[in-house]
């Protein structure tokens, strides 16, 4: 058994280039005072970007959803007496995503990035488009209701995400 675990081992090694014993790697470059230096790996984007255009809009009272609108996603719609529509997007970010509570049927994600339609007279809002996003921002799922006649217009009440983003876009 021992010796299985040994060929194992040095198999891994002969396939790893014997990085695990100082073997220069191809991708290893030496530097002007003759050290090894190590390709960066890049840093992970947010899906959506990190630019200014995101405004921090509140989290949940325990601290494990961060909720943020793109200004710039910010456009009207229909406008009449009796509707007063906007579209947007926004960002909820999972903050620590092994305490978060996910619905039993969604998969674990640590972006969200949705697109909305809100109803500024009626206090009403709607659901286009939802994309789910792993740790390195990378696309899990997307979801696009914008055909889908099962989805309807939800009221919304105070001390919510919907609250905070009509409070934001309609006032």
């Amino acid at each position: 058994m021992k010796q299985n675990a040994f060929y194992v081992f040095l198999l891994l090694a002969t396939l790893s280039g014997c990085a695990l014993f100082g073997g220069n790697s191809s991708s290893n470059t030496k530097n002007t005072s003759g050290k090894v230096s190590v390709p960066k790996v890049p840093a992970i984007q947010k899906p959506g970007g990190d630019g200014e255009s995101w405004r921090y809009l509140g989290t949940t009272n325990d601290g494990l959803l961060v909720d943020e609108i793109n200004d710039s996603s910010i456009s009207s719609g229909i406008s009449n007496k009796n509707t007063q529509i906007y579209n947007f997007q926004d960002r909820k970010t999972v903050v620590v995503p092994n305490k978060f509570d996910y619905p039993s049927d969604q998969p674990h994600f640590k972006y969200l990035i949705s697109n909305w339609q809100m109803d500024c007279n009626n206090k009403v809002y709607l659901l286009n488009v939802a994309t789910l996003y792993n740790e390195s921002g990378i696309k899990i799922i997307n979801y696009n209701y914008s055909n889908d006649s099962s989805v309807t217009w939800l009221k919304f009440s105070t001390g919510n995400f919907a609250q905070m983003q009509y409070d934001y876009i309609c006032l």
